[in-house]
């Protein structure tokens, strides 16, 4: 599957206020008060891992790509799929 069949699906996501924004600080400092909200990330991409295939102990499938991110207010954070 390509990079943007697999992003595709994230135009369905609901829009926000461009203006509206969280720095990877504001995450950090109320990361559980944020879980399972949308938001808008102003971040720049540090590194992109290599995309890293497992198998569960179950004999299930799965994948897992790390992406690190920084801002001005914290040097690195990392994204898990």
């Amino acid at each position: 599957m390509s990079t943007a069949d697999r992003l595709l699906p994230l135009l369905h996501l609901p829009g926000k206020d461009p203006r509206d924004f969280y720095s990877l600080g504001d995450i950090v400092a109320n990361g559980q008060g944020l879980d399972g909200r949308v938001l808008n990330i102003l971040a720049a991409v540090r590194s992109i891992a290599e995309l890293k295939l497992f198998t569960t102990s179950d004999g299930r499938k799965g994948q897992r790509l790390e992406v690190k991110l920084f801002d001005d207010s914290v040097t690195s954070f990392s994204l898990v799929w």
